[in-house]
């Protein structure tokens, strides 16, 4: 199959005219760049575990921060997944946030743990996405990492 588009080209002696000088031939072609913005967590054991993140501020500070994983609260099913709700002040302010993906959407989540006054969040993957990992703008310090296998 070819494709023949055609071209306009106006004149000013009969503005309405078209014309089509040549068979134009279409050629289509698709590629990937294996391209990663990465973006790196280190644990107090420095231990590195590389993500992926758009939002990388030169001023994030060099200092080992706390991390925190509302998820470990029983109580409260949802609260892995970092909504608004399931936040709370006191385990997260001043922390790393480690968040599930799911529920809501993952710039939600960030936009909650910065909220709730945590510094930066950790997105793991859940194992239906495994590897796959997005380089997202977010508000605050962000990696998104694939499932972590601990």
């Amino acid at each position: 199959m070819s494709v023949h588009p055609k071209t306009m080209s106006f004149s000013e002696q009969n503005p309405t005219s078209t014309s089509n000088e040549a068979p134009w031939i279409l050629t289509v072609g698709a590629s990937t760049i294996d391209r990663k913005i990465k973006a790196t967590a280190v644990l107090g054991n420095y231990q590195e575990f590389d993500g992926e993140s758009a939002f990388q501020p030169n001023d994030f500070p060099p200092t080992l921060l706390p991390l925190a994983y509302p998820g470990s609260n029983a109580s409260n099913s949802g609260a892995k997944y970092c909504t608004t709700a399931s936040l709370n002040n006191t385990t997260v302010m001043g922390k790393i946030v480690l968040c599930e993906d799911g529920i809501i959407a993952r710039a939600n989540k960030g936009k909650a743990v910065k909220a709730a006054g945590g510094a930066a969040m950790i997105l793991m993957n859940v194992e239906a996405r495994a590897n796959t990992t997005l380089a997202e703008a977010h508000v605050l310090p962000v990696t998104h990492m694939p499932m972590l296998m601990v």
